[in-house]
């Protein structure tokens, strides 16, 4: 019985990872698509280096025509705080 339990946790755990990737892509394509002065909502999301670090990647991205994975990489080097603002962003937009 125990090594059932053990699968399932390992099973969990692969389908929590594949779900947490498939809605980074989501939000990445949100960021990469949307055509909002994301400069206009900084007052709303406060004042934050890591802001404006994720505005330019965002912005380069786009200028460089670049796909959702060049830009999912690029906001992964923010780290997980980089993430989290992206989410917030993303839920400021109209």
């Amino acid at each position: 019985m125990a090594r059932n339990k053990g699968r399932m946790a390992s099973l969990g755990k692969k389908t929590v990872e594949k779900t947490n990737l498939e809605l980074s892509d989501e939000e990445a394509n949100v960021l990469l698509t949307t055509t909002v002065d994301l400069k206009s909502l900084q007052p709303q999301v406060g004042e934050s280096e890591i802001y404006d670090q994720l505005i330019e990647q965002v912005q380069q991205a786009t200028s460089n025509n670049e796909n959702l994975a060049q830009l999912k990489s690029r906001i992964e080097t923010l780290g997980s705080e980089g993430w989290k603002l992206a989410k917030k962003i993303i839920e400021l937009i109209p």
